[in-house]
Parts: structure tokens; sequence; C-alpha cells
């Protein structure tokens, strides 16, 4: 038998050391930009890295490490976010929050301008926040689908008086020696997982960082397909200060390089543009060449402070990797600097963008500050911004979601049958009935007649053909509850504005040969039409 298990354990630790070299040596590539990957951290005996890839159509790769996308710190992954499932659509090549804020150090220099990224992009170091060296900052999945006595919302599953006090991640957070145990999911899919800036891997510090030291709960929430949330994913962070001196003027950004594309086309990634909508706070790449690319968004939710708040300032920028800042003063600047600048379309490049809001709060020892923001995409540009709407309105309706709503009209547009989707639960509980309303004339928010039923429609009749008319469908649960709205609204004598077109003169073509380039379908888009002129050889020419 020794003759036997000798070289079995020699096999055996060639093998080890062959893996690990392996994994080493993938880590220390050279990726698709030309930046390098020095991190060669031995995430396979720490066991410190874990990642999960939550969501139905649309689907994201996340990270204990704050990163989410195709370029994680230790895990590469085939596609960093999809949409919609199965596509091969690619969206995001690697993301992050950023939090930036003038430190206290109690020693001079006493104020000291800091920055941790969870994903840089460029200039490095490229990751600052990492889950627990002990493996403890896993990820923990829940779904309103999971009734098990302890997780309904606003509810107290364990007759102790309070509601929702603990989280599910496995600690005793109330300090009553029971752990998850009253807990309240809101989607089909929540996950929850923490990290932080002073959990640097194997206990080096990571070079030229100042930690902030702060600790972040993500939660991250997703519905399935078909739902009117399968194009949105919800990420919640509350960022706790743990440790060191007091933070002033706290600034939240999000960086991401979002790679937007059809991957099995080469170099899609150069072809995208930026760009921020302000009216719903979103940012946003598209890739107008490499059909069928979809959209990717992030809107901004919710902060400490009033998303109209005059103080609170906004910040959006878009430039190429070398240009990333470099320190912490520069990105600190950059989060502050309240410049919104202008869409990089026409130009489309292998581009990036940043944006941040604050100053939020100042933090001590104990503090927790809370933001919420939406990953969101759709068919196109116009349809990714009905998605960031209703990711602001399920976030204010405490993630119960809205039906999909569909209204078709009769040919003398005198009645109109409005139907929806059926929403068999809310976070509280079984959805019993829905509320369907109905206005017309202006100020379509404000509905003033609206009708219960159990029914999936509701015909309206005798309509006014020379009115706007506005409709909307909510779902109602047990417990009276009411979802976001469903709305739609139809102007009898409105038209649809033009596709916007951008022409170009391609390189090697003469000047009277026009490329143009569709930036986004209209609403009632059915198709593109186009003429034709050539010229023979013979310089005779037809149409």
């Amino acid at each position: 038998m020794r003759r036997i298990v000798v070289p079995l354990i020699f096999v055996l630790l060639l093998f080890t050391l062959f893996a690990i070299a392996g994994a080493i040596g993938k880590n220390n590539r050279i990726d698709k930009k030309g930046r390098q990957n020095n991190h060669t951290n031995n995430f396979l005996q720490s066991n410190q890295f874990h990642n999960y890839l939550q969501g139905f159509n649309m689907r994201v790769y996340l990270e204990n490490t704050g990163t989410i996308g195709k370029r994680p710190f230790a895990i590469e992954v085939p596609i960093g976010l999809e949409y919609p499932e199965g596509s091969s659509i690619e969206h995001l090549f690697g993301g992050s929050i950023w939090v930036g804020a003038i430190v206290d150090t109690g020693t001079p220099p006493r104020r000291v301008y800091a920055v941790t990224t969870g994903y840089e992009g460029w200039a490095g170091p490229l990751y600052e926040i990492f889950g627990n060296p002990d493996g403890s900052d896993s990820f923990y999945v829940t779904s309103v689908y999971e009734q098990n006595g302890r997780n309904r919302l606003k509810y107290d599953d364990d007759d102790d008086g309070r509601v929702d006090e603990d989280e599910l991640n496995g600690v005793d957070d109330d300090g009553d020696g029971l752990i998850d145990e009253d807990f309240g999911a809101v989607s089909e899919q929540d996950v929850y997982v923490s990290y932080s800036d002073i959990f640097e891997p194997g206990g080096r510090p990571v070079p030229g960082h100042f930690p902030l030291g702060i600790k972040v709960w993500q939660k991250s929430y997703a519905w399935g397909k078909g739902t009117s949330a399968d194009a949105i994913i919800i990420m919640e962070y509350l960022i706790t200060k743990v440790q060191g001196g007091n933070l002033d003027s706290v600034y939240i950004g999000f960086f991401a390089d979002a790679d937007v594309g059809p991957n099995y086309v080469s170099g899609y990634f150069f072809r995208n543009y930026t760009e921020y909508l302000p009216y719903i706070r979103t940012a946003y790449v598209q890739n107008p060449i490499d059909w069928p690319s979809t959209p990717f968004g992030v809107t901004v939710l919710s902060t400490s402070k009033n998303l109209n708040d005059p103080e609170l300032r906004y910040t959006f920028q878009w430039y190429p990797g070398p240009m990333s800042p470099p320190s912490d003063i520069r990105r600190y600047r950059l989060m502050s600097s309240g410049e919104i600048k202008p869409s990089e379309w026409p130009n489309m490049s292998d581009t990036r963008f940043f944006f941040s809001f604050g100053p939020v709060d100042s933090m001590k020892v104990g503090d927790t500050l809370k933001i919420a923001l939406a990953l969101v995409s759709g068919e196109n540009v116009f349809d990714m911004q009905n998605y960031a709407r209703r990711a602001k309105g399920i976030y204010d309706n405490n993630y119960f979601i809205m039906p999909v709503m569909r209204v078709s009209y009769s040919d003398d547009r005198t009645s109109a049958i409005v139907s929806w989707d059926s929403v068999s639960r809310s976070p509280y509980g079984q959805v019993t009935a829905y509320r369907v309303y109905h206005r017309h004339g202006v100020h379509c928010e404000e509905f003033i007649d609206s009708i219960t039923t159990t029914n999936l429609f509701h015909e309206f009749t005798n309509l006014d053909t020379g009115e706007v008319h506005c409709f909307a469908v909510a779902a109602l649960d047990e417990g009276g509850n009411r979802s976001a709205l469903a709305f739609e609204v139809y102007f009898d004598s409105s038209t649809a504005p033009p596709p916007y077109l951008y022409s170009i003169q391609p390189i090697g073509f003469s000047l009277t040969d026009t490329v143009f380039i569709l930036k986004e379908k209209t609403p009632t888009w059915q198709g593109i039409g186009f003429r034709l002129r050539a010229i023979d050889v013979n310089s005779r020419t037809f149409e």
C-alpha cells in the first residue's frame, strides 16, 4: 500500500501547486484594456472572496468587495451584467460605489481627503474594499416566496414587540440570543452581503489607500422575467462608520466601466457613448452600432437628504481610462465638483462614467447613512427611462411592484380596455384585488375616479376624443397596502418626434457618401425607410 500511497500524494501535491500557480497566473494576466492585475492574494486558501449571480431577465454578478460586473477582485466571470437573459449582451465590465470624505486624523495634517473605491478601473489601486478574511462575509439569499415565519415585512414574526429588527446575516443583531429570527424580504430574490475598507486581504494594507473606517451592508433586490421590474435591480447601501476619525463632507459616487454590446462582436466596447439624464437622475451607456445592444443605466433613488435638496450637488463625468483620477485628493475633487458633463454622443469610445452626489452627511463612529440606487436596462434608451421611473416608484412604495399594464382602444377611440398581468404577492402578503384609475384632462397624477376589481381588465366607455386620457392600475394586498402605479397617458392629437439621426462621412469615402447612425428608436418605431442613389462607371444615374 505504501508504494501506491506515496505516488498518489506526490501527484496530488503537484496538482495543487499547479492549480495555485494557475490561479495566480490568471489573476496576473493582462486584461482586455491593457491593465495589469497585480492582486495575487491566495483567495483559494483564505476563502475571503465570494460572488453571486443575481437576477432573472436582468442578471448581474456581485462580489463581497463592493464590485459588480465582469471583473470582480478574485474571480472573473463570462459576462458581468446581461439583459435580456440568454442574449449575450454585455453591460458591465466593472463597477462599484465610491465613498469620499474629509477625514479628521487627530494628528497633523488633521484634515485628509480620502476616497474608498470598490472598483477604480484604471490608475489603481483597483480595489479597496473586501470581505472579512475569515470568510464570514458571504452572501445571504431569500425571497418573498420563502414564508418561513421570520420573513414577513412590517410584521412582528417573533412576538417580541419589535418589527424587522434583525438582518439575515447569521448574526444576533438585536442581542436577544436569537439569530435571523425577524427580517423581511421584499423581492423575488433578495441578496445581502457586507464588506469593509478595513478588511485588507492577508492583513496587508492596500498601497496608497487611506481607509475611511467604514463597513457596508449591501442589499439588492430582483424580480422575475415578465414583471414590471424585470429590467431593474435595486441596490441599498447602509454605510456605517466603525473606526477612526470623524468624516466630514461625505460624498457617494458610482463608477462604471460599462462595455455595452453583444460580447460575440469584436471590439463592441469601443462603440459606446455615455450620457446623464438629470430629470430622472440616471447615468447610462449605450451602443448604437452593434444591434441588438440594450442600454445600461444607474439611477439615484434615495440619499440621506431629499433628492431635491438645493444643497445636494450632483456630478457626472465620463472619461477614457488614462484620465482616471490617480489620487484620493483628485478623486474627491471630482466627486464634489458639481459639474455635469454634456453627452458624449455623437462621439463613441471605450468609455466609462462616474457620477456622485453630496455632501450627504458628516459621520462619527456608530453613524450610518443609507443610499439606494437602481441598475436599469430596457429594449432601448426610451424603454430604459421608463424602467428608471418605475424603479423610483417601486422604491417609494416599499418594493411593492406595479402590474404590467396595457391599453387597447376602439376604432373610434370612444372606449378603452385596460388590462394587466397578475401580481401574486407583495412584501406584506397575498395580492387580493386591483384598483383601476382614469382621468381626462391635465394633471394625470391626480386621479379622481377609480374602481376596485378582482378581474385583470376593465373597460372605460364614453371617452371624449378631444381630451387627454390617463389610465393607471395598482395592486392591493390582503393588508390594504397599495403597489406602485402602472400608468399610461393617451394624447389623441399627439405625434411622436422622428428618430434622432447623426450623419458621418467614413474615412475612405467621398464627401457625398453619408452614413446615418440611429441613436435610439421612438416609442412608435415601425422601421426605417431610405432612398438609394447609385452612379455607374459610365456616369448614368438612377434612383
